[in-house]
């Protein structure tokens, strides 16, 4: 069985966007969710980003609870100094 095509809304779509003077980000729903990236490492940020919204948009089930609690996890490891995450993750609420 070949599986549907899948069609986000381009506003949906993560994207590389210029923040100032040599700064770039990538910017998902209208909000910037990345800061200071390169250019080209922007555009593959965004690029990879939103293979994952495809791909997830194919699965017959995606558990929204679990997660975003997964995700919460993730980042809470990823900012921890003690952990096992090199670099470090540097995040804003």
């Amino acid at each position: 069985m070949i599986p549907p095509r899948v069609y986000i809304p381009t506003a949906n779509l993560a994207k590389a966007v210029k923040l100032g003077t040599g700064e770039w980000g990538v910017a998902f729903n209208g909000s910037v969710v990345t800061v200071g990236s390169t250019q080209p490492s922007a555009h593959v940020t965004a690029k990879h980003f939103n293979r994952l919204l495809r791909r997830l948009a194919k699965q017959n089930v995606l558990q929204v609870g679990i997660f975003l609690a997964k995700w919460n996890e993730f980042l809470a490891a990823a900012v921890d100094p003690t952990g096992l995450f090199n670099p470090v993750w540097t995040t804003l609420p």
